[in-house]
């Protein structure tokens, strides 16, 4: 009798243990994996249950904010604008949750291309923020965006030299700058392009980023098709990143000038020299945020030399001092599976059988 009592107890709490309510943060993670799946109307229908059930939890917006992105995802511009309104509407313009929430709704505009509508909310939203509010000039570089999308491509010049002056700081000040670099890329206007580089560098000589400036000219320069000056700017950022690589005693800094140094090295097709600044950073500045960044710089840089063998050698390689369920294996698959599809669209091309590529291509 008592071994009876027993087993009823325990499975009266087997069964409520079962049937025990799931936390919000457990409903939301769910919600979330279903959106990772492409299942967006499973998820919309549980966020909208959950934010009819839990009016008052806290993590409710954080539903919303997902619903909206369902929304979002499955092209219903309004109903996504519906409801990230009323999360500005329940925090104010200032609460950085009500800013996101108003990003999400100018790409809306973007995407249906309502680009004078979205001009207007951005200018009606910005009013709302006192002048000194850094997401003022983040949005206002947006405003850039709608200009050039609507083909007002004098305007949005117009707009980011105005933004490019007015710029608190170099960080402020560049962002406008890559935006108008881009503008005169897009349209093949080179020159302008290299002045707005060199405007920036006469204007700012003690910019710490300087050579950055130079890299961006020497490119520009060898897309005109002027492979002297280009060469003589890529020298002068080379050499330019090694002397600042000497002078910042900041760890971080160090390794970020050693890439660019890389980076620039390739631009000039020197791939041997670039992955021997990668293996600098990679042993003596692993522990920077830069190192995961000079892997996969590496591993990509023979790939664009020309030999995706050696790629993905390189990348098996790599997956073998990696935890399979760690980030960066993941990462390392995925740049494998993107090197071997690429050379199966350029075997099609040439009419090398799959088979055949299959026989020289390294199993990961």
């Amino acid at each position: 009798m008592k071994r009876l009592i027993a087993f009823m107890f325990l499975g009266m709490l087997l069964i409520s243990g079962g049937c025990r309510k799931k936390t919000m943060e457990q409903a939301l993670k769910e919600s979330q994996i279903k959106i990772h799946q492409g299942d967006l109307i499973g998820a919309r229908i549980d966020l909208k249950e959950i934010i009819r059930k839990n009016p008052n939890d806290p993590l409710v917006t954080d539903a919303r904010f997902l619903l909206a992105h369902c929304y979002y995802a499955e092209r219903d511009f309004a109903q996504c604008r519906n409801h990230a309104q009323m999360i500005i509407d329940q925090f104010g313009p200032r609460d950085d949750r009500a800013k996101a929430a108003f990003e999400l709704i100018l790409n809306t505009y973007n995407q249906e291309q309502k680009f004078q509508e979205g001009v207007q909310e951005t200018e009606k939203f910005i009013g709302k923020l006192p002048k000194e509010d850094d997401f003022v000039f983040k949005i206002q570089c947006m405003i850039a965006d709608l200009l050039v999308n609507d083909n007002k491509t004098t305007d949005a010049i117009a707009h980011l030299n105005g933004l490019i002056e007015s710029g608190k700081d170099h960080e402020q000040r560049n962002a406008a700058l890559e935006r108008l670099v881009g503008v005169y890329a897009s349209n093949k206007k080179f020159e302008e392009a290299i002045q707005a580089y060199h405007q920036y560098a006469e204007t700012y000589p003690d910019y710490e980023d300087y050579y950055d400036l130079v890299t961006g000219q020497a490119y520009f320069y060898d897309l005109m098709g002027e492979k002297e000056k280009a060469e003589e700017m890529f020298e002068k950022a080379v050499k330019g990143y090694g002397e600042m690589v000497e002078k910042t005693l900041d760890r971080a800094r160090k390794a970020e000038f050693l890439f660019r140094q890389a980076r620039t090295l390739e631009l000039r097709k020197k791939y041997e020299e670039a992955r021997g600044k990668y293996d600098v950073v990679l042993s003596e500045y692993g522990d920077t945020p830069l190192s995961q960044n000079a892997l996969f710089a590496k591993g990509d840089s023979y790939f664009f030399e020309g030999n995706p063998e050696k790629a993905l050698g390189f990348y098996q390689d790599q997956l073998k001092n990696h935890d399979e369920t760690s980030p960066l294996f993941r990462e390392i698959r995925r740049r494998i599976a993107g090197i071997m599809r690429e050379q199966a669209r350029l075997a099609s091309i040439s009419g090398e059988t799959t088979k055949t590529l299959e026989q020289k291509t390294p199993t990961p």
